[in-house]
This record gives C-alpha cells, sequence and structure tokens, in this order.
C-alpha cells in the first residue's frame, strides 16, 4: 500500500481504529421538497466520536436514483457515535442533514431516515433575535441572505430613504431592514418582532481587534471597550446599543469613540493573516484601521469539500474533506478517514503530523490521497478566494482548495 508514506507513526497511532471491531449502520437520506437530483450526485455518510473526529465514511453515487437513498455503513463498536449524511455535487454540498446520535452497542444499527435540508453558505453572518425566533444575516457579494431555520431567502439591496435595505427579488414582501439599532424582517408581508442582535451568540468571549501603521488595539467586554494606541494614552468607556448597518454594525462611545464592526473578510496588513472582521475606529479626528475576530472563526463550524489538490482537481465522485474543531483537523482523505492537530498562530497556520486509517483503495485514489496528506503537511497559512474558497498555502503556492 502506498498511502502513508507520509509517517510510520501515523500507521501506529491509526491501527486501533484500523482494526477495532465494527457494525453495520443502515437507513435512507431523503428530504421534503420536490426537487429532483442532479445528475453527479453523491451521497456522503460521516460517523464521527465524541471528539468530532471522523471515525468512518462513505460515499454513494446515485447514478440516476431520487430520494430516499439508501445507505449502509461500519463504524466501530466501542463508542458512542454521530452520523451524518449529506448530498454533495461537484465539491459542493448541496443538502445536509442534523447529526444523528448512536448509541454503543455491538449489533447492526437501523437508524430512522435521515431529514436532509437545503445547505446554503451564510457568508459573514450575524445572529439576531426577533420576539422568540432567531434569524441568520449574512452579507454574499452585494447581497445580502437570510436564514430562518431551514428556510433561505436570497435578498438585493433595494432603495430607501433611510437605514439600509435587502429584499426578494420577485417579493418586495421579503426583507430585511436595518435603522439604528433594530433591524425589521419580513417573510412574504408577515413581519417578525423587531429585531436585535442576539447576546447569546456573541457573549461567551470577548471581540479584539487590532491595527498597523500606527500599531492599535481595541478590546471589547460585555458592553464596554477599552482602545490602545501604539501612541498616546489608552481610552476606556462604555459603548451604546448597536446601530445596524449595511454588513454589520456601528456603536459609539465615550471620549469621542466611534466603532464600526463589518462582517467582511479582513486581512491583517503586515502578515496577510485573514480574520472575520473589518474594523473601522475614529477616536477624536483620527481614524484608525484594522482587523478583529478571532482567525479561527473562519475554519471552524463548517465541513470543507477539496476541490483542488495542488492544481490538479480531484477525482471525478472522490470526495475529500477538512473539517476544524478544538485544535485539531479530521476528515476524509479520499480512501480513508485521517486527523492531526494543527497550530494557528497570527503569522501562520501548520498541521502536525497525520494519522490515517488503513483501507486499500483503487491505484489513482491511493495516489490523490497521498498527494492531499502530502499537500497538508507543506500548510503554512491560509487564505480566501473572491468567492469565497478556502485556499491553504504553502508560502505563496496554493496546494488545497476547498468549499463549504
Amino acid at each position: 500500500m502506498r498511502l502513508l508514506s507520509c509517517a510510520t507513526l501515523a500507521a501506529v497511532i491509526a491501527g486501533g481504529a484500523a482494526f477495532a471491531q465494527q457494525r453495520d449502520v443502515t437507513g435512507e437520506l431523503t428530504y421534503r421538497e420536490r426537487v429532483a437530483l442532479p445528475d453527479g450526485a453523491v451521497a456522503s455518510l460521516e460517523l464521527r466520536d465524541e471528539t468530532g473526529r471522523v471515525v468512518a465514511a462513505r460515499d454513494i453515487g446515485t447514478e440516476g436514483r431520487q430520494v430516499p437513498i439508501p445507505f449502509d455503513i461500519k463504524g466501530p463498536t466501542d463508542i458512542p457515535l454521530m452520523l451524518r449524511g449529506a448530498i454533495q455535487l461537484g465539491g459542493e454540498v448541496m443538502w445536509v442533514s442534523d447529526p444523528a446520535p448512536i448509541a454503543t452497542g455491538s449489533g447492526p444499527v437501523a437508524v430512522p431516515p435521515l431529514m436532509m435540508h437545503q445547505h446554503l453558505s451564510m457568508g459573514f453572518a450575524s445572529t439576531y433575535r426577533c420576539g422568540d425566533r432567531l434569524v441568520e444575516i449574512g452579507f454574499i457579494n452585494d447581497g445580502a441572505r437570510l436564514r430562518i431555520g431551514a428556510d433561505y431567502y436570497d435578498l438585493h439591496e433595494a432603495r430607501t430613504a433611510s437605514g439600509a435595505k435587502y429584499e426578494a427579488e420577485d417579493d418586495p414582501g421579503t426583507f430585511v431592514w436595518s435603522k439604528g439599532p433594530a433591524v425589521t424582517v419580513s417573510i412574504g408581508g408577515g413581519a417578525l418582532p423587531e429585531c436585535h442582535i442576539d447576546i447569546d451568540s456573541t457573549a461567551n468571549a470577548d471581540f479584539v481587534a487590532r491595527g498597523n501603521e500606527p500599531g492599535w488595539s481595541l478590546t471589547l467586554t460585555d458592553g464596554s471597550f477599552t482602545f490602545t494606541p501604539q501612541e498616546g494614552d489608552s481610552v476606556s468607556g462604555r459603548l451604546s446599543a448597536a446601530e445596524v448597518m449595511p454588513q454589520g454594525r456601528r456603536y459609539t462611545g465615550g471620549k469621542g469613540v466611534v466603532l464600526a464592526i463589518a462582517d467582511a473578510l479582513c486581512r491583517d496588513s503586515m502578515t496577510g493573516m485573514p480574520y472575520p472582521r473589518q474594523v473601522t475606529l475614529m477616536a477624536g479626528e483620527r481614524e484608525f484601521k484594522g482587523c478583529g475576530g478571532a482567525p479561527e472563526d473562519l475554519l471552524t463550524g463548517q465541513d470543507w469539500v477539496v476541490e483542488d489538490i495542488g492544481g490538479g482537481g480531484i477525482i471525478d465522485s472522490s470526495h475529500v474533506t477538512l473539517t476544524f474543531a478544538n485544535g485539531r483537523v479530521s476528515g476524509r482523505a479520499g480512501c480513508n478517514s485521517y486527523f492531526a492537530g494543527y497550530e494557528l498562530t497570527g503569522e501562520s497556520l501548520r498541521f502536525r503530523q497525520a494519522g490515517a486509517t488503513m483501507m486499500a483503495c483503487a491505484p489513482a485514489l491511493m495516489d490523490q490521497e497521498r498527494k492531499f496528506l502530502d499537500a497538508l503537511a507543506s500548510v503554512t497559512g491560509f487564505d480566501f478566494s473572491d468567492d469565497g474558497a478556502l485556499l491553504l498555502k504553502a508560502g505563496d503556492e496554493t496546494v488545497l482548495k476547498a468549499r463549504h
């Protein structure tokens, strides 16, 4: 076998998983919408352990079949598992199910049908509370995307005398309209209760921003701010309630501080490291621009599907994935499941030595898997293309390209 040329240690680490006792998990993938699956669609199944590591995965060509799509996958018997299914086309996930728990056991398991919902990227998004409902509003290219539960609405910018408004192309009664600190959301002419930023979704961690030339830093904690310029004294105070603006929020504070945070990709001007927020701060008559949030937030929270390895594309119907969580990356390498630690600093992203299961596949898949693991080991940083693809880079060269 050619797979584990990346390391002998990887085989030792993975050996326990490779020889664990297995059991069959069977079921069906389906969805409620009356939408036909396109030619070339692939059903994908993953089993994960309690840490989120992929322990088994399988791709099934639909070959013209429509939902429900039957499946079977083998998983270990000695641990509780989470099963998730998806339909993907050309490396892009179209439909995805919620995780389904599977208890520890030794016998075969027949799970209830996995009900999938349509999967669309939300771009750089924020969560709002409208009465007792949560909605997500993201900004993609020149428009907005609204998500309420499993329903998505694509919106374009509309003219308005005040605030910022985005509405559906064929339904002006479906819109998002921000005026001051509140947002109005309407679906088909039915307005939801007034919407405000959901505190619970943002209160678990401080927000930190920084910039260069001249250097400065900003920390937000529970409605208070501390601004520390490289030249001059620090300024602290309370912030006003957020005023919603296109693609972000605006705050005012004491001592002439005005802060704007945009939900848009930002790159550090010194290191090139990507961040999830663009930050503009006015302190008196001086303007400071920089980046905010945690770079890791751009990687975690979704499954990335690889569409290119070293500029050579990938084999049709093969499935190569990356999932970042808790300082580890895991997924499918094309034939086997893999996992590795990673280290993300303010200047670089690097992956530790990978472990993998030891199944044998067709020679072409094994060769692609080797190239993927070698590319992963060479990564020194990451970036994003203009259309949102994740670019894992070795120096200035893009060695892996993926989408969610």
